[in-house]
């Protein structure tokens, strides 16, 4: 399982070192997704990313938050040989079918971070009810899933195509699909205790290249920053919920 930190607005991951008809883990290594590790707070002491492919974001994370401990779960060897290079331990474990490695469970964690992980994965409320334990008092989960309904899908869709790619939001080993409306009701289901702190969308106004490179990057930001406030699920392309416990006050 991988965070799969997001190459390019839009897109899923970039590359991965096995086809889809292997069965071996892939290793997702990729550029940082800085819109959904906004939300993990100066301060923090204790992270865990679940699905931590090759430590994109925990490297991120490392140099702009000096003193964090960071904890990786990866069902991949490989990923986990070079994740450990940006953490203070990995672990090769499935979080879906696997008891937690045992240094995790004993730990409490400020921010538990999944990163394009939970649709990979058969249940994924399930996966959040188990690590709710593991949240310090006032600690937060911070979860990004792709966007079934982006406008680029949407118009796939109605031209009848519904095929799995090599990578993004159709990537061939994704088994849970989400809207921006649907993801926080179908992911904290089965963890009562979860308040949403934040819900927004990462987006994207279909512009060529060419005018995002000649217009000033202030309009353009405004304009997707417009896009995601007002039309999060037709132009977002990824969701990102921030969650935590109800009886927590949190800033």
């Amino acid at each position: 399982m991988s965070s799969k930190a997001l190459v390019k607005e839009g897109s899923d991951h970039a590359s991965s070192s096995v086809t889809d008809d292997s069965l071996a883990p892939r290793v997702y290594s990729n550029r940082v997704n800085r819109q959904v590790l906004q939300f993990v707070p100066k301060g923090t002491q204790h992270l865990l990313d679940v699905g931590c492919g090759a430590g994109t974001n925990a490297e991120y994370l490392a140099d702009t938050l000096p003193g964090i401990q960071i904890h990786g779960l990866t069902v991949s060897p490989s990923e986990r040989d070079q994740a450990i290079r940006f953490m203070d331990d990995c672990w090769v474990a499935d979080v879906a079918t696997e008891p937690l490695p045992l240094p995790v469970a004993q730990t409490q964690y400020d921010v538990i971070l999944l990163s394009h992980v939970l649709e990979h994965i058969a249940y994924p409320a399930a996966v959040v009810r188990k690590l709710v334990s593991l949240l310090k008092p006032g600690g937060r989960l911070v979860i990004a899933v792709p966007n079934v309904l982006n406008w680029r899908y949407r118009l796939r869709f109605a031209r009848g195509r519904f095929e799995y790619e090599e990578f993004g939001i159709m990537d061939a080993t994704h088994l849970r699909f989400f809207s921006f409306d649907s993801a926080p009701r179908y992911l904290l289901k089965e963890a009562p205790e979860l308040k949403v702190l934040h819900h927004v969308a990462g987006a994207v106004v279909p512009i060529s290249g060419f005018l995002r490179a000649k217009l000033p990057k202030r309009f353009t930001s405004g304009l997707d920053r417009a896009a995601a406030r007002f039309a999060p699920n037709l132009f977002g392309w990824q969701t990102i919920i921030v969650a935590g416990r109800r009886d927590d006050v949190i800033s």
